[in-house]
């Protein structure tokens, strides 16, 4: 990935200049955990310490794991119930 982004966006709104829209958290970090994105874990190692600083505002529009699982639970459920 992309070890001089600073920070990585769950939607399409650049937070400045230097980070075009519709950038990925895949394009920042080598983990797609997003509390990793959240600082609630470290970052892995290699990935520039900046990373780990996110503005408040990425932070109201990330998702944590347990809204993630959620979310995939709730998909395969429904998907379950169409007997596919």
């Amino acid at each position: 990935g992309n070890l001089n982004c600073l920070t990585c966006h769950s939607g399409d709104e650049p937070d400045d200049e230097d980070h075009p829209k519709g950038q990925q958290c895949s394009d920042c970090h080598d983990t797609k955990d997003w509390d990793d994105v959240n600082g609630s874990v470290p970052s892995p190692s290699g990935v520039n310490p900046v990373a780990q600083v996110v503005s408040p505002r990425m932070k109201t529009r990330s998702l944590s794991s347990t809204q993630i699982s959620f979310i995939a639970n709730s998909v395969l459920y429904e998907l379950s119930r169409v007997n596919l």
